[in-house]
């Protein structure tokens, strides 16, 4: 199943193999929604019991050729990649965080990640942003059983410690979540996919 997250009332696109997912109010994570964003859902996604799990945005959908991914494709796709992902965005992570975001608050995170994410910060990569995806569970699992237990120990941490009226500066861990999924599939099979923003 394709997830189409959305924390808030909209009409998204009537899909078969997608299903709308509310995020922000009765997810498990509900309360870091505000900080680390479309990662609430990700976490109810990485739960359920599909061998195909996909996350995408109420106003952000995966095209190929123009038409809309289904899951018939996808699955085609996931027989020969790991994972199919937004085309590559070329940068240096760590100067796209710094160019929005306050970098004494960027840098007090980074630094808790592991060693080897934080260094890949400071090279030129080709990552894929918005943590859009699609993947077999296996890859789902074992992205998620890493992925969490980093970010939620700085979630907590950035809500006592960071927390402001600033809506952007509050989504800084998750702006960080996209290079820590960046990190993620740098070395996984990629197949990438043009994203139509509605």
């Amino acid at each position: 199943m394709i997830y189409v997250v959305k924390h808030k009332p909209c009409i998204t696109p009537s899909l078969e193999g997608y299903e709308d997912l509310n995020v922000g109010k009765n997810e498990t994570l509900a309360a870091f929604n505000p900080y680390i964003n479309e990662i609430t859902g990700l976490y109810e996604i990485w739960k359920k019991p599909d061998d195909i799990k996909g996350l995408v945005h109420y106003r952000r959908f995966f095209v190929e050729n123009g038409d809309y991914l289904t899951l018939d494709r996808a699955s085609e796709i996931l027989d020969k990649f790991d994972v199919i992902t937004t085309v590559d965005y070329e940068c240096v992570p760590i100067d796209l965080l710094e160019r929005n975001l306050n970098k004494k608050v960027i840098w007090r995170y980074t630094e808790q990640l592991p060693m080897e994410v934080d260094n890949w910060l400071y090279e030129p990569q080709t990552y894929n942003i918005c943590n859009m995806f699609v993947a077999k569970k296996q890859f789902v699992d074992d992205y998620c059983s890493w992925l969490f237990p980093i970010i939620l120990p700085l979630c907590e941490q950035f809500i006592e410690h960071n927390k402001t009226n600033d809506i952007k500066q509050n989504r800084t861990l998750g702006f960080i979540t996209e290079c820590l999924f960046g990190y993620w599939c740098s070395n996984a099979n990629r197949y990438k996919m043009e994203v139509k923003t509605l």
